[in-house]
């Protein structure tokens, strides 16, 4: 399953461990954040190491760490880690995915977040569906 190299520009078709990738959903210094689904139809947010940056030792050990660190916390709300490859040629963790809004559209909606969070829940916030 994994290792497909096709697809759209936003990695749509392509194959990341057992997750089909339906879309990206960022990207950052250190990878690319994917959209995907498994063969039991469950979404995942695919984090994908960049690929400069699988070569560099001591970029996959952080990843790991990330991965491990990611795996310890547990709790409502937190997006639990469903797996990861990260002694593949493209190291990956993938975490359930959660819908909500980008930081930037909570933030327009309900203004700068304190400790306390968000002035208001944003639990029933309209999803796009996929």
């Amino acid at each position: 399953m994994g290792g497909h190299e096709v697809g759209g520009v936003d990695g749509s078709g392509r194959w990341i461990g057992p997750y089909r990738v339906l879309a990206v959903l960022g990207e950052g210094g250190m990878g690319t954040g994917h959209l995907g689904r498994d063969a039991r139809g469950r979404l995942a947010a695919v984090k994908v190491l960049r690929g400069e940056l699988a070569g560099d030792e001591a970029m996959v050990r952080r990843f790991r760490r990330e991965a491990d660190a990611a795996a310890a916390v547990r709790g409502p709300g937190v997006a639990p880690v469903l797996g990861h490859d990260l002694d593949g040629p493209v190291p990956w963790i993938a975490s359930a995915y959660l819908a909500g809004p980008t930081l930037r559209q909570a933030v327009a909606a309900c203004g700068v977040f304190d400790e306390a969070g968000p002035g208001r829940s944003l639990r029933n916030w309209p999803v796009p569906s996929r």
